[in-house]
């Protein structure tokens, strides 16, 4: 590590590793971008001993309170929530000694726990330090802000996890148009907003609405970031997810298949996003008929799951790759290996989110008309339920 010349202060040390650790997340190598927030932290104890004055002390717990902050979005990103959780707790805890409960950036510190607690499926808590953020930054800045237009929006990921479609679509609809009052209509936050939209869209059935807002999320993604970034990847699959529920599916299979090759060179094998476009990809290639290639991606997807650690993330994933193969059995005319899948999915989405939540019910479903009626009215059930496709998306997971 000799890029740093030897006369750099041990204060603009960190500094300088966070900037380059910022410019490596905004290209897309979110393992590089960590390593260097975590070297950055590591030199901040040794600081501590130099600071006499009040103002350097607090410039230096600022200074650490950033690190920790980018550390956490990273580690969210990588799906270390536990340690994510920890990051955003630190970093608030230096925050709020700082500037008390109402400042901008007590905001943000709660916003990016608030997304933590959400993927922990922590929606009570998560919901609360929404409203939290909410009330303090429409205090600051009015209520057509665009850090407002932001909360908006992942208040509406929240209720759309809980399965209250109607409460997500309009606290999305919201966020984005203030987004796009602030920035205009080519803007990395406007193509966030879309692409949130886009899959409340489409497992509310708004099939044509979520291809129109996702096809433009990716036009914006396009030109915002480099062509193998991992942000144009989870559009890119949402979008994926729409072509094949409406029928193109072929359409769909060109588009999954790069998102997959990106999230993999992003990401490597076993990560949720790349799991999740396997699955994707499966469906799409079992919407054409070709079964057994949707059965070898969605095994395969199911032994990296396997691989992981436990998490909420990962059981979502576990039981959206069961109900997917319970359906491919299903096509397949394996009766028998469908029924169980389905039994296993529903018991893991049960344990997540309860046994009236839509996931568990669409499963119910497909068990009553495989258990009740001929092997031709399930298949119908299978190629046009909405839950066939709903592949959890991946954006729901940051």
């Amino acid at each position: 590590m000799k890029m740093l010349p030897d006369t750099a202060t041990s204060r603009t040390k960190p500094l300088l590793w966070d900037i380059l650790g910022m410019m490596y997340r905004g290209l897309g190598y979110p393992y590089k971008s960590r390593d260097l927030h975590v070297l950055a932290l590591e030199l901040y104890p040794e600081n501590r001993e130099h600071n006499e004055r009040g103002d350097t002390k607090t410039d230096h717990s600022l200074a650490k309170a950033s690190t920790l902050h980018k550390l956490g979005v990273i580690n969210r990103y990588l799906n270390n929530l536990s340690s994510a959780q920890g990051n955003h707790e630190a970093s608030f805890k230096l925050l709020q000694k700082l500037f008390g409960m109402h400042h901008p950036y007590i905001a943000g510190s709660l916003l990016n726990l608030a997304v933590v607690y959400s993927r922990q499926g922590k929606y009570s808590d998560a919901l609360q330090l929404h409203n939290c953020t909410l009330v303090i930054l429409q205090q600051k800045y009015g209520l057509r802000h665009a850090s407002v237009g932001r909360v908006l929006n992942t208040i509406g990921t929240v209720y759309y996890k809980l399965g209250q479609f109607q409460k997500a679509i309009h606290y999305s609809e919201h966020g984005l148009q203030i987004l796009e009052d602030f920035h205009g209509t080519y803007h990395p936050h406007v193509a966030e907003a879309l692409n949130f939209l886009g899959f409340m869209y489409r497992d509310q059935g708004n099939l044509k609405e979520a291809q129109r807002v996702l096809e433009r999320s990716v036009s914006i993604k396009e030109k915002v970031f480099d062509r193998n970034h991992f942000i144009l990847g989870e559009a890119l699959n949402d979008l994926g997810v729409v072509y094949t529920r409406l029928g193109a599916a072929q359409k769909a299979v060109k588009v999954l298949e790069r998102a997959l090759a990106i999230f993999k060179q992003t990401w490597g094998e076993s990560h949720t996003s790349v799991t999740t476009t396997m699955n994707s990809l499966g469906a799409a290639h079992c919407a054409q008929g070709h079964a057994q290639e949707a059965m070898h991606l969605h095994l395969k997807a199911l032994e990296i799951l396997k691989g992981m650690s436990k998490g909420n993330v990962r059981e979502h994933s576990v039981a959206e790759t069961r109900h997917l193969l319970g359906d491919t059995y299903l096509i397949m005319r394996n009766l028998e290996d469908a029924r169980l899948m389905y039994h296993l999915s529903k018991s893991g989405f049960s344990n997540l989110y309860g046994p009236q939540h839509w996931r568990v019910q669409s499963i119910l479903r497909a068990e009553s008309i495989l258990n009740k009626s001929s092997v031709t009215g399930a298949l119908l059930y299978v190629l046009t339920s909405s839950s066939v496709f709903a592949i959890f998306s991946t954006f729901c997971q940051h």
